[in-house]
Parts: structure tokens; sequence; C-alpha cells
């Protein structure tokens, strides 16, 4: 029995996941899965848009993480202000740790998300979709 693309990608191990976005508004997620030898590079836009991925070889992976580790090394687990009930959340998963917030960010929080896009500006160009449903 043939499995379905959305079974196959779950099946995959995810590598690193980003999000930023509000309950109203368009979210950007970003997501690094391993196939093999190459690494899936997906990038979704809001809600119910498909996802775009490209494939890269592990030398670019491991430049994009290297940069990641090395600008989030002094994050906090969490950044929370209670202060504001519905605004923007956020999470981060790379190297087995996870940071997340709402409302509230580390000092170099767009330096970071914009090397973040920065990696996968050709995955956000690309003409390669996939619906996951």
């Amino acid at each position: 029995m043939k499995k379905s693309k959305k079974e196959a990608i779950d099946m995959k191990k995810e590598l690193f996941n980003a999000f930023i976005g509000t309950f109203h508004e368009d979210r950007l997620s970003y997501s690094i899965t391993k196939d093999n030898d190459k690494y899936v590079f997906y990038y979704s836009k809001g809600f119910i848009n498909p996802n775009k991925y490209l494939e890269y070889d592990e030398e670019y992976y491991n430049k994009f993480v290297n940069e990641i580790s090395e600008m989030t090394k002094t994050w906090k687990d969490k950044y929370i202000d209670i202060r504001v009930l519905d605004g923007t959340s956020w999470n981060l998963y790379i190297n087995k740790k996870e940071y997340h917030g709402s409302n509230d960010y580390p000092e170099n929080f767009d330096e970071v998300f914009d090397t973040i896009d920065k990696y996968f500006k050709d995955v956000k160009k690309s003409k390669n979709y996939e619906e996951l449903l």
C-alpha cells in the first residue's frame, strides 16, 4: 500500500522548525527534514497555502545550522509578555533545542529570522509546490 505524501513527510525526521505569526494574520513557517542524503527545506505562508520546497546538500544545511545556532546560543527557552492577550507567537527548534515566545523576543530576534529567511529565499521563490493534505 502506497503512503500519501503527508504520511511520508510525517515519517521523516524534522531537524529544524521555525514559525512566526498571529491568529488573525498570515503565518510564516520554515522547516527542514532529511530525506536520504538531501536536506529538504520547506516554506509556507498562511494557513492554507501549499508548501514550497527545495533540496540542498549537507554542506548548505550545516552552514545554516551553525550560523543560527551561534546566533541563538544566549537565548532563554521562552519569552512571554503576559500583558498582551492576542498578539504574535513564535517558535524555533534547532539542534534539539526549542525556543518560543509570545509578544516578547530575544534582543537579536529580527536578525535571526532575517538570516533564516536568507537561507530560505530560493525556496520562497521556487515553483516547486507540494500539498500536504
